[in-house]
């Protein structure tokens, strides 16, 4: 089978007519040139370009040298014969293929957002050293206090009573736990009521005394967990 087209040299734009003989019954192929006649290749030795769509194929040589058949369906169905088509070429020509491949990429995509991640940070946050966490939870509280933070306004008495509510609070296993949580009553007027804890189990709570009634412990008994990093 003889196939007509155009080779462009290495390095070169210019092209000049060649063609190519391909073997009928095995993935051979001769190039046939004016200047340097006929030279012998197996398929294996020449880079075929991936069948996009429309865009004819290029066969690339050895030595850098491309030959573009000038009949490309003709020459598509022999490198089909004689090579396994990719993975684009089969998802191109099988539709069903291309929307489920979509669709797992969607999955995947959402199951490591979703499940992967998720499950990865708790992993991290339970195997954190505790000297670690300590640590980062002393050198947070060192710097929001020379920044935002200041010791709460509340009475003293008021304070200890709010200790104690934490305390009872607390489930039993978290009393037990490597680092305790401990009940940090502060106050931030720029930042106004809020609550978030520390890596070290520091729960720091912003109560400036105007607005105590709308402190977290007048609320439902609230559930309490162990972050392993600072959050609001």
């Amino acid at each position: 089978m003889i196939i007509e087209g155009y080779y462009q040299y290495p390095g070169r734009a210019a092209q000049e007519a060649a063609r190519v003989t391909l073997g009928e019954l095995d993935a051979s192929l001769v190039l046939e040139r004016h200047e340097t006649g006929s030279q012998a290749f197996m398929l294996a030795q020449v880079g075929v370009s991936e069948a996009l769509g429309s865009i004819p194929l290029t066969l690339t040589f050895p030595d850098g040298g491309r030959f573009r058949p000038a009949d490309d369906a003709l020459f598509r169905a022999w490198v089909v014969q004689h090579k396994a088509p990719g993975l684009v070429y089969r998802l191109e020509k099988y539709k069903r293929g291309a929307l489920f491949a979509l669709l797992a990429t969607v999955l995947v995509a959402l199951s490591y957002v979703y499940v992967v991640l998720s499950w990865l940070s708790a992993t991290i946050a339970l195997h954190i050293p505790t000297a670690v966490e300590q640590r980062l939870g002393e050198q947070t509280l060192a710097l929001l206090e020379r920044t935002e933070l200041a010791p709460s306004t509340l009475p003293e008495a008021r304070q200890q009573a709010l200790q104690r509510l934490f305390e009872q609070a607390q489930p039993p296993e978290m009393r037990q736990a490597r680092t305790p949580l401990r009940l940090r009553l502060m106050s931030a007027p720029s930042i106004g009521p809020n609550a978030f804890m520390l890596a070290d189990g520091t729960l720091i709570v912003l109560m400036p005394s105007r607005h105590e009634k709308s402190s977290l412990f007048h609320k439902k008994k609230p559930g309490l967990s162990r972050p392993g990093f600072l959050f609001a």
